[in-house]
């Protein structure tokens, strides 16, 4: 900004009270309008009854860079506290809220959910259709049932046995590529059973193939003779016993899980 020279200011003696006061001839409105620019009043001081005056243009610059420095720096420290304050505050913020979860997030979160469900042991409480009972495993090769957590073979071996081989079927059985198969227990296979359904008495809709119109050996035996062990008659769901030794129409039908049985 370019100021203007101003002229050489004089005194002159009031009339009212004898008492100086300095002219500022061409001037005063020049300083009024470059510091009120900036919003900076120039002020004077009292001496001997006079008022003494800025009267040169260097003193005038020097004033209103001053000043213009001040509010500037104001302003700048201004806008850095604004600008910069509340991000930072937000960045330390423990609550701050994180950004809304995609949709693969919320479906991989939900599928996590749901194989954790899927693992939760069975309390035998429930009662399912056999559309949500039974679920094929081990790549088709077997059956969970998910109101006993019990996992079936899903094709029984079609082969008689005697409740000796019908044990050795059993544990010795890779099915799926897993091991721990055995004969189950006279309440794990009765589990299966629907006596309102017949040839075989499973429930309508069941995920199995190849149940044979035969009887099927359990793991328990007789508490009275040991030499005896329960079958299953799987075309009326029917409890019935016979010796270990007999052989001719009773299967294996192995299950996984379980608790198995004592004497193998």
């Amino acid at each position: 900004m370019i100021i203007p020279q101003c002229e050489t200011p004089r005194e002159t003696r009031t009339e009212s009270n004898g008492s100086w006061k300095t002219r500022w001839p061409g001037c005063r409105r020049m300083m009024h309008s470059i510091c009120s620019a900036f919003f900076i009043k120039i002020r004077g001081i009292s001496e001997n009854n006079k008022f003494v005056v800025i009267s040169h243009e260097k003193e005038v610059q020097a004033m209103c860079r001053k000043k213009l420095f001040v509010v500037s720096a104001a302003i700048v420290v201004v806008i850095v506290f604004t600008v910069f304050f509340p991000l930072i505050g937000t960045a330390a913020s423990p609550n701050v809220t994180p950004p809304p979860a995609t949709l693969n997030e919320i479906l991989s979160n939900l599928n996590d959910i749901q194989n954790t469900l899927n693992n939760i042991p069975p309390a035998w409480s429930q009662k399912l259709s056999a559309d949500k009972r039974f679920v094929l495993v081990f790549d088709g090769a077997a059956v969970l049932d998910k109101e006993t957590g019990l996992v079936w073979e899903q094709s029984p071996s079609t082969s008689s046995f005697n409740w000796w081989e019908a044990q050795y079927q059993c544990f010795t059985s890779t099915v799926g590529g897993r091991a721990g198969w055995h004969l189950p227990t006279i309440q794990e296979l009765m589990s299966l059973v629907d006596n309102t359904q017949n040839n075989p008495a499973l429930p309508a809709g069941h995920s199995f193939s190849n149940v044979q119109m035969l009887v099927y050996w359990v793991g328990t035996a007789l508490a009275s003779d040991s030499s005896f062990a329960y079958l299953v008659y799987m075309p009326a769901g029917i409890v019935a016993h016979n010796t270990k030794l007999a052989s001719g129409f009773q299967g294996a039908w192995c299950v996984r899980g379980g608790q198995g049985v004592d004497s193998q």
